[in-house]
Order: C-alpha cells, then structure tokens, then sequence
C-alpha cells in the first residue's frame, strides 16, 4: 500500500522519511519529520516552496469506495501539491480520539490526492471525504492569507491528525474540524473545517491501512533493539511491545465478554425463566413427595418424624469388636482400599491412639474412640473420593507426618490428638461438591454459613454434634482446660479461628514459610499449631504425592467426583467450575485437553511448595517431596505442559495485523491467555476461529513459538494467503468460520491499539493497563461463564424434563399408599411452614410465630400514609428525576399494589393531612436527612408504645416498617431495580415479625440502624467518597435492615461460653451474625418474600456476598480487626478507597458498624431512650447466665453493675475509636464524637447511675 504512489517517476524517500515514532504527545501512525533533516520549514518557507519534495514510491494503496473514486482525478506525478506529502505521510496516519469513541484516519491513494475518514464507535458509523487535487488546492488556499506552501500544509495536517487532539468531531462524525498548529513559521494555526459523507462500511478506510501502520511500528520495533536506549523523553516502541501484550489479554477477555454479553444476554434471560420454572415444578413435586412420606408416617407412627427429633439421640449403640492392626507395617504408600477390607476405620484409629500414647496419656475409653470412628465412618458420604477410603488415608498420613516432625518438635499429647482429629473428620459429612458450588446452587450449607468455608463449618458442626454424645466423646475425660486447646487447634487446622479473619489456604502458607524461613521458637503454641494446620493440609492434599500406582488410583477417584460435581452443575442450569484456580474444570469433554495441565498448575502453585516447607520441618519428608515432582514429571510428560509454549509465546506478542492475498488478518491472544485468535476482514465479511496448542499441533506445528515468530515474519513481508475463511499462517491451512460482526469486528482492536500508542508517557501506558486488569478483575471472564451458564440451563431443562417423569409414578404410588392407610382418598397440602421446616440443625430458624402456617401477604398498614411516603419519593424535589405527571402502567411492579399520587395532586394532598396519625408519621419520616431522627416517637406513633407487648402485636406495622418502605423510594431503588411492591411489603413484614420482642435488639433498633446507615451512606458522604454503585448502597440498606434478624436476646459470649446448639452449628464463629444473615436468605427461598429477585446471575451473588459482608462485620468481635484494617487502608490510599471494591466494602462495612453502636453519639434524648433498655437486656442475660451456674458477664449483673462505668469504658475503648476514624474519612460524620464527648460527661458527672 502506498501514501503518494501515483508517479512513476518519483525517486525513492529518504531513509528517515519512511521510519517513524509515536513522540511525546503523538498518536497512532503520525509520521514526523527524517531523523536527519537539519533544515527547517519556519527558517526558509520560501525556499522550501521551490524545492519539490522527493515523492516515495510504494505498493498502491486500495482504492477509495467506488462513489468517490469516480468523482476524483488521479494527481500528476510533478504536481506541486504533492511536495512535502510523502514526507510527512509516508503512510496512512490513523489516530484514536478517546474523548469522542472516534477513530480519525488520513491517507492517499492512486485515485485521490487525500482521503480523511472518521470511525464512530459508539453509532458504528463511518465518514469520509476524497479530495481532488483542485478540491485540496482551494481547500488549502482558503485556511490563511497568503495561502500557506504545500509542505507546510502537509506538515501541519499530519501532526494535527496524528495528534488526535487537534480533531473536533461533531454531527455524530459528519463533521469535524482539523485544528492545525505549528510553533514556527507562518501561518502558527488554521482550522480546516470538512463535512463528510456516510460510507457504508469502515474497511476501506480504517483496516485496509492498518497493516502498512503496523509494518512501520514493527520496522521501528526493530531499529530499537538495535540501538542503545538513549535518555530522551520519548515513548519508545520496544517499551510498548512489552506492556502491549499484557493490556491484550485483558481487553480480550473484556471484548469477548462484550460480544458474549450482547449475543447470550436475551437468550439466557428466556432460558433462566425457564429452567427456573422447570426447577420449581420439580420442587413442589419433590416437596410432595416428602409432605406425603410424611404423613403416611405419621398415621402409621401415630407422630411426625422431625428432624431434631433424633439430633441428639444418645442411646448406647452396639459394641464393636476391635481388631488388632500392626501401625508399624501402615505407611505413605499404604494401599488403603487393600487395608479396608480387613479393617475398619475405628480399628486404624484405636491403634493410632494407642501407638501414640493417647489413650495411655488421657485414660481414653477404647470403646468410645470406636464409637467415635464408627460414627465418622456412617456419616462419610458413599463419593468417588471424599469418603471413608480418603479418612483412613489421612491418618496414616497424618501418623507418617507426626512421626517424622516429631524428631525435630516436640509435641503435646493434646496437639498429637488434636492433629489426629482434624485428619480424620475433614470428610465427614462431605457430599462430594466444592464451597464453589455448594454457593452456586444456592444449598442449605450456603445459606447457614453466609457463603464462608461451608464444607469445612459443615465438618466441624458434624463434629461438635459428635461430641455431645457421651457414648463418643473423644474429649470426656480431658480437663476444661485440654478440651478448649484441643478444640482451638482443629478449628484452626481447619482454617475456622473463631472471631479471626480466616485466610486462604496459599496465604496461610506463606504465612508459614517465613516463619520456617527464620529463627523459630517451636514451643510457642502458635507455631505449633502452625504446623499442624500445615500438616493437615499436607494430609489433605496426599493424594498429589503418593507413590505412583496409589496416585494414579486417587487422581481417578478425584476426577470421578469432580465430573460427578459437574453433571450436577448441569442439572442445575450451573456452568462449569474450576478446581482450584486452574484451567481444568468440571466439563468432563474437555478432559483431554485440561486435566494434565490443571493438575501440574495444582501442583505447581500448591501440592509443591507445600511438601517443600513441610520437608523443612521434618527432612524425612524430603522423599514425599521428590514424590510428589516425580507425579507432575508424569503429568506433564503425558501433556500436562501443552499450552505453556504457545502461552509463553502469545505472553510476550503484541497484536499482530498483516495485508494478505485478499485482505487484512489480526492475529492476537485469546481471552484465555492460551489460545491464538485469528480474524481475517475481506470486504464484507469478517472470518474468524480459535486455535490452542493441541489444535495447532493436529494441524502439524511442531514448534509453536516459531509459528509465531513465522507470522511476524508473513506480515512484515504481505505474504499471507487468504480466502473466503481459509488462511494459511506458516505452511499451515487454517479454517476460520464467519463472523456476524463483520468487518467492524475488527474495528476495537484497532482502536484499541492507536491508543495505546497515542500516550504520551510509559506511565500513563501502566496506568492503562492497571485500569483493565481492574476492570477484568471486576467483570470477571464474562463469555467463559455466559458460554457455561447457557449450556448448563439447556442441560437443566433437560434434567428437570427426565426428573418428573421419574418423580410423577413415585408421587402417584405414594398417594395410593395413603390413601390404603387412610382409608381413602387425602388432599397433601404442601404449606409454607413446611417451606421454612429447619433442613439443616437450626432451633433457631423460625420466623414464623408458632401455629402460624400462612401469614398474610402484606400488613394490613395504612395504604394511605403510605401512597402520600411513595409519592414524595417520586417528586423532583425530593430526588425523583421528573416529577410524576403521568401514573405508571402495568409494566412498574414498583406501583404494584399502590399508586402515587401525581405531582400536583400530593402538593395539595400534603399542604393539610386531616388525619392526625398520618400527619405526624408524614412530619417524622420528614427528618430521614437529619441525625436526630427519632424511631421512638415513631413507634409509639405507629402501635402505640415501645414495650415487648407493643412490638409482639403491631398489625400496622412499626418504626421498621415505614422506616424500611419509605427508604426504598427515597433511593429510588423500587424504581431502579423494578421491584415488585406487594414482595416489598410482605418483606418488611415478615423481617419485623421476624425481630423478637427484645428490649434491645428488636425492631425498633433495626429500623434506628437503617436510618444511621442512610445517613451514613447518603447525607454523610460515603456513597460519593467511594463512588458506590447504586447496587452497593441496596445492600448497605438491605444489611442495616435484617443485620438483628432473628436475634435471641443473648450476645456471642454466651453462646460460646454455654456451648449451646448455635456455638456447634457456627464453630463460635460470630454466631449471631450468621443467625441474622442465614435466616432471612432462608426466609427468601419462597418467592413471595424475595425482595432480591430483581437481580440474576452475577448480580445475586454479588449482592448476597455484599450483605453477608456488611451483617458478618457487626459483630463486636471482629471490631478492632476491622477498624484496624480501614485505619491502614486509609493512610495507603490516602483517604481515597474507591478504587478497589475490597476498600468500598470496607468502608461501607464501617457505615453499618457505626449506625449499629451510634447511639453514644445521638442527641441525649435519644441516648438516654437507648441507655436504658440495652440495660435491661444485659440484665436479663445476667439473670439467665445466674440461673444456669455461669459466671455473671461484666456489666450484666443487676445487683452489682454502675451503669455509667460501663457506658464510659465502652465510650473510650470502642466507640470513640470508631467515630473518630469515620470523622476522619468523613466530614460530616465528626460530629458524632463531638455529641459522644458531650454524653460522655453526663457519666462523668453523674457516675453513681
């Protein structure tokens, strides 16, 4: 292609006028002037005018659509327009105008002496004008007076356009103004002002050129590695090479999450409508089923079975007859499924305990270890691999690590037991599916655990159960004392440390590693503990390095199970997950391409470095590690490296565009870092296709990194051959398959490619690439799970369809069955108290009162007060976008179930509110914005007083209820996100039922948390300080709202201290907390109160792990660790956290914290209201802590406690520390310490109370 090929008589350019750079400030294919041209244009403008420039002779340029080409004459080759041209646009110049989403592109062609062109990403629309040599000419003389010369014409046009910034687009594109500099000489400035005309298509103008500006950046490329970086300002193109391949995988990833999500967004809507359909019918059949078993029981039984009713079923099980085992012949490479079948778990473990001492050190009954093991043994799950097989490998596993630790530390009998534990119950209860997906579907464990570690609380939940039954209570003859060390020690093991953020298991080894790294005290019982939790992951991980017949029989019971997960995914309507970070996932039909490589990246991000720490402890294990290399030597041997030579290659490849045979080619990283993508662009059509290294390698590519190198090569040389999607890359013939975008398809890469070429500095080149790996940090691997998510609800339309066919004659025959029993014929009503029956050991989860099976589906509230709240909300005045003067139709499930008043007609309503009640609700939700919003008066205004009696019985619903309604129209949420009103007020009216009628911790307290939340979020600042999404503000509102659900009256340390049921259930991990969040998403799952279904896929589980975050943050426990960690984020982001979502969570986090121990800093009146009834429900667990032996808690005694002391100690050392943090981050919030200080003195002067 060619810039000024039309003479045949014109000599070849200087060198330099062909070589170009992108200088400081330049975009994309700007030409500036030869490297060693002394002379300047502004000293002797006149000489220059007659002095021809020299016209470079190059391969012709494609021809201009056909429209202008017949309106244009070819130049004459001595013509004096053409003097300077080919020097200051020896190739086309193409720039990106980021500010206008345009492309800008200038070129000359055989036909024409310019042709200026625009691109509008946005519309997809593309401009252009052809000029003649006549056209140009008076185009030229009419920009200054007198005409400026050719040369300077050209010079200033080719920085202008190069620049991008000198181009002001308007009309869409149709027009745009050329505003043309130069620093010396005369004229100093011109605007060319052009109209142009719409094309068709971008192909002649933007990506016939694009190979010839590519060509020249790789010949520049070139000219760099050869010489010596020299200290200039300049951006060099050897330093964007490098960057550029990193800033092409995250653009790939985020371009195919664009297309994915433009091509499958509507039809997974349909598809997700359907499988959710499908799902519930299968529901209601299966619950049925279960309605009908259950009666069929009850006439039989003469009661209902329950699920607690067996919980803790303490009847003396049946003696086991204990065999001998030989510990000495039990070893690493212990072939367990040969020990099974002549011995039991229980055996193996009597026989451990007593090699090692336990059982001689603690007086342990030798029946209750077996009745323990047997126990574990029933409850382990009949799965590929987390079964009884993979337990008794643990221990001996765990006995080989002890025993060669043990040589270099030493151990207590209580952490040899504790280790010994913790091996032998990390599959207990396990059902074979990873936390992933026991999130993804949304399972009882996902619910009760808030989404944390859910297997690993479910192991020791089952665990705790165990030992409450004194028939297998490994711990009942250890002191108080060695049962708390023991307990702490598993739990830790198994990365569950109550009130303590738990890490990842990588960041718990590194953790380690410094540790073993330096001058160790191994008598500290942290370090200690260290170990064990290292070694229990070590057991955990054993199978990764077993000798190799056992590894080869573990990794198919590994891959059995995960494609089992997989087949399950697919039921669900689930894409495909990921084991542990790696490219392997649960689509079994990619087995041969990922399953070796997934498991060497296992092995090289985990199974290695671990067993190489763990050999430092102990050396015996050296030999484990060189093991475990031998198995990944195997695993890449049988194709477990394929992919790293293409990937490391494509790793260190910018974007690659090339001229061939009949068209343009773009070869460049695939988004999953792994694969070649190749698009070729002929004039109307845009091929494409995706080739990984075992696809090349059938299509004979022996070496692929030299494949690369040989496309370089092709399109440096325009000798690529391609046609109608074949393309022939390095000998080799590629299919590529048409792509529906077409030749614009190509476009975004383009752009993309000038601007990152048209940044002025290496700085603002990082600061681009960090702003994409952010943003594919946020958005994810959009197509990979679009891609999974549809063919996971094709499977599970499929699934749901196989199911009712089986579940329809099972539900028919049970009926029969029934009705034998019964005597006849009997209606099974499925009701919602079944819905909400505790699947999973909860006593708690009730929130329904007793009896109560149905509830209404809405309170029977004032409907009028609440249209003159909703109709405020829907004002311009009070936030609305436009004030409302037309009433919403059908299609606003906001105005569901109540509809607003006009604009005009709620001023009139408002001016006189006859009623007295109403006015004075109208008057109180007026102070939303105002810190001294009084729930109180509220409440007693709304039912009648603020008692436990008042709070029990509000059929009008209470300070919550309003509070909770009127909010959600302030924030517009209700009309955002399309909610449907009536789900809204059956919400709020089962979370205020579901507060019980606590002094305290009532509804009331939640709807004074909302409001300081609000004004946190809102009047305070935060929601701008950290540029929250309106999605992240809902779940702040959501959080403050149910973050008391459910609340028994009792804090934390009395669960933990009396060890009641929820301490189990949540291993005393902020087992209040969990309550409140795993209750109200229970409370969900019936449609009918899931005020979250407006969001789908992403959205949901982005918003769930946002609430789960806010509620989990209130507990008091973890308070100084998070006011820790904002603290340190404030002074490392400058008080600036809206960057990164970790930091806005954390600082919303904040808000709910400050809103739930806010009272200290609101006005007195309201303090005081506070003041006195959290006395009354500390006193009430006094009284309860008297009643069953405890030792009364601080500030709990109704007989001994001073009520100002208290409330001073809680002022200095928890919440001041807050408020003053929070005042520091946000302005307006100082005052809280300022009203604080000033309540803090009542206490002080009256210190008696």
């Amino acid at each position: 292609m060619g810039c000024g090929g039309s003479s045949g008589n014109a000599t070849q350019a200087d060198n330099g006028g062909t070589k170009y750079k992108a200088d400081e400030g330049k975009k994309g294919g700007e030409a500036p002037p030869p490297k060693n041209n002394k002379k300047t244009e502004s000293k002797a403008p006149a000489q220059e005018a007659k002095t021809p420039e020299p016209v470079q002779k190059s391969a012709p340029m494609a021809s201009p659509p056909a429209a202008a080409a017949a309106k244009t004459a070819e130049p004459v080759s001595d013509s004096p327009a053409l003097q300077g041209r080919d020097k200051h646009m020896p190739i086309p110049i193409m720039a990106d105008d980021k500010d206008s989403s345009c492309l800008v592109s200038a070129y000359c062609g055989q036909s024409a002496i310019l042709t200026v062109a625009l691109y509008n990403a946005k519309s997809s629309e593309t401009y252009y004008k052809t000029f003649d040599e006549a056209e140009l000419t008076k185009t030229k003389d009419g920009l200054s007076n007198p005409p400026m010369t050719w040369p300077i014409f050209w010079k200033m046009f080719a920085s202008a356009i190069g620049k991008g910034g000198g181009v002001k687009i308007s009309g869409g594109g149709s027009k745009i103004d050329i505003k043309m500099k130069q620093s010396k000489g005369e004229p100093k400035e011109a605007t060319l002002s052009l109209e142009l005309s719409k094309d068709s298509s971008p192909y002649e103008h933007f990506i016939v050129p694009i190979p010839q500006i590519f060509k020249a950046k790789r010949k520049q490329l070139e000219d760099e590695e050869k010489e010596e970086k020299k200290d200039d300002k300049r951006l060099r193109e050897i330093d964007l090479a490098k960057k550029e391949a990193e800033y092409n995988l995250n653009e790939a990833i985020l371009l195919a999450g664009d297309e994915a999500e433009a091509k499958l967004t509507p039809v997974l809507a349909v598809l997700r409508e359907k499988a959710s359909a499908a799902l519930s019918s299968v529901g209601e059949v299966e619950g049925e089923i279960a309605k009908t078993k259950q009666e069929i029981e009850k006439v039989e039984s003469g009661a209902p079975n329950h699920p607690l009713d067996t919980m803790y079923n303490c009847a003396k099980p049946e003696p086991v007859e204990l065999q001998a085992v030989d510990v000495s012949q039990l070893g690493w490479d212990t072939d367990v499924n040969k020990l099974a079948t002549n011995y039991k778990l229980c055996d193996i473990a009597v026989a451990l305990f007593q090699y090692h001492g336990l059982v001689e050190a603690f007086e342990m009954d030798r029946s209750i270890i077996a009745n323990f093991y047997t126990s574990v043994e029933a409850k382990c799950h009949s799965v590929p691999y987390h079964g009884v097989l993979r337990c008794i490998d643990c221990m001996i596993s765990m006995h080989v690590i002890l025993e060669a630790v043990t040589k270099q530390v030493k151990f207590s009998k209580e952490d040899i037991l504790a280790a010994f534990i913790s091996a032998s119950i990390l599959d207990l209860d396990h059902e074979g599916y990873d936390n992933t997906f026991i999130k993804l579907a949304g399972s009882m464990l996902s619910m009760l655990y808030s989404d944390l570690y859910q297997n690993t609380q479910n192991h020791l939940t089952v665990a705790g159960e165990m030992f409450c039954n004194p028939h297998q209570d490994l711990l009942a003859t250890l002191t108080p004392d060695q049962n708390k060390d023991i307990i702490e020690t598993v739990r830790e093991a198994l990365f569950i440390k109550a009130n303590v953020q738990m890490k990842q298991p990588m960041e718990r080894l590194a953790d380690f590693k410094s540790l073993v790294g330096g001058t160790v005290d191994w008598t500290a019982k942290d370090n200690i503990r260290h170990i064990i939790t290292h070694a229990v992951r070590m057991c955990d991980w054993a199978a990764w390095g077993k000798p190799p017949a056992r590894h080869q029989e573990w990794m198919k019971k590994v891959a059995d199970e995960f494609y089992m997960q997989g087949e399950k995914e697919l039921s669900l309507g689930l894409a495909p997950s990921v084991f542990q970070n790696t490219c392997w996932s649960t689509d079994k039909s990619l087995h041969d391409v990922n399953f070796n490589r997934g498991q060497v990246q296992f092995m090289e991000q985990a199974i290695i470095p671990l067993f190489e720490v763990m050999s430092k402890v102990g050396p015996d294990l050296e030999a484990l590690l060189e093991t475990a290399k031998g198995n990944k030597g195997a695993f890449e041997k049988d194709g477990g490296s394929s992919g790293n030579v293409l990937k490391n290659a494509l790793a260190t490849t910018p974007k690659l565009f090339g001229q061939t045979t009949n068209g343009v080619a773009l070869c460049r990283v695939g988004p999953d870092g792994e694969s070649l993508w190749i698009h070729h662009v002929e004039k109307g059509k845009m091929y494409h296709g995706m080739y990984n290294e075992r696809q090349l390698e059938k299509q004979g590519v022996t070496d692929c990194a030299r494949f690369v190198e040989d496309i370089i090569s092709t399109f440096k040389d325009g000798t690529t051959t391609a046609s109608n999607g074949q393309i022939t890359l390095s000998g080799k013939s590629l299919r590529l398959e048409e792509h529906p975008a077409g030749p614009a398809g190509l476009i975004p890469y383009i752009k993309s490619y000038l601007e990152l070429r048209g940044l002025s500095t290496m700085r603002y080149v990082d600061r681009k690439v960090e702003e994409l790996i952010g943003q594919v940090a946020t958005k994810g691997n959009r197509s990979l799970l679009l891609e999974g998510e549809e063919l996971a609800l094709n499977k599970c339309l499929e699934e749901c369809e196989k199911s009712m066919k089986k579940l329809e004659p099972v539900l028919g025959n049970l009926k029969a069955d029934l009705a034998k029993v019964c005597g006849g014929p009997v209606t099974v009503k499925v009701e919602i108290e079944d819905a909400l029956a505790i699947k999973v050991r909860n006593p708690l989860k009730a929130p329904l009162p007793p009896g109560v099976t149905d509830p209404p589906n809405r309170k029977e509230v004032d409907q009028e007060i609440l249209k003159i709240l909703k109709s405020k909300y829907m004002t311009k005045e009070y936030g609305a976008p436009e004030d409302l003067t037309v009433l919403p139709g059908p299609e606003a499930k906001y105005c569901s179930h109540i509809m607003p008043y006009l604009t005009s007609d709620f001023c009139m309503v408002t001016k006189n509110i006859s009623d007295p009640k109403r006015q004075r609700i109208y008057e109180l939700v007026q102070k939303l914005d105002d810190w001294d919003y009084d729930v109180f008066d509220l409440q007693e205004t709304m039912s009648g007083g603020i008692s436990g009696e008042c709070l029990r019985n509000q059929p009008d619903g209470g300070a919550l209820f309003i509070t909770a309604y009127a909010l959600m129209y302030k924030w517009q949420f209700m009309q955002k996100f399309n909610i449907d009103e009536t789900t809204l007020l059956n919400w709020i009216s089962i979370v205020e039922a579901g507060y019980h009628p606590n002094p305290y911790h009532n509804s009331m307290h939640a709807a004074d948390v909302l409001h300081v939340t609000h004004y946190i979020v809102g009047p305070g600042g935060c929601k701008e300080k950290v540029q929250a999404t309106d999605e992240e503000v809902f779940a702040a509102i959501f959080a403050a709202c149910v973050h008391d659900y459910n609340h028994p009256g009792i804090n934390n340390a009395f669960h933990v201290r009396s060890q009641n049921y929820l301490a189990v259930l949540f291993n005393d991990r902020s087992v209040n907390e969990n309550i409140h969040a795993s209750s109200v998403f229970e409370l969900m799952r019936m449609d009918k109160f899931n005020i979250l279904k407006a969001f789908k896929g992403d959205e949901y589980r982005k918003m769930r792990d946002d609430i789960v975050d806010f509620i989990l943050g209130t507990d008091m426990g973890l308070h100084a660790m998070i006011l820790s960690r904002f603290k340190k984020r404030l002074e490392t982001t400058d008080n600036k956290m809206h960057k990164l979502k970790s930091d806005k969570n954390l600082a919303i986090t904040m808000c709910v914290k400050m809103a739930d121990i806010s009272n200290c800093g609101r006005p007195q009146k309201l303090y005081h209201g506070w003041c006195n009834v959290i006395v009354d429900e500390f006193f009430q667990q006094g009284d309860r802590e008297r009643l069953q032996g405890m030792p009364v808690s601080p500030f709990m005694d109704r007989f001994t406690t001073v009520m100002a002391k208290g409330q001073i100690g809680f002022m200095n050392y928890i919440v001041m520390p807050l408020f003053e943090c929070m005042g520091e981050f946000l302005e307006p919030m100082s005052k809280a310490s300022i009203i604080a200080e000033e309540n803090k003195g009542f206490w002080q002067e009256n210190e008696d109370w």
